[in-house]
């Protein structure tokens, strides 16, 4: 997991943008079934 401190709301909201970026990537999906993270 990843911390980010409550009142820097510009960090946790680039810190989303990304993730979302990546996890609907067609690309997660391989990483996913690759590693054995099928499921997350």
């Amino acid at each position: 997991g990843i911390a980010v401190r409550k009142d820097d709301t510009a960090l946790l909201a680039t810190m989303n943008a990304g993730l979302d970026l990546l996890m609907n990537d067609p690309y997660w999906d391989q990483l996913k079934a690759r590693y054995g993270l099928v499921g997350t």
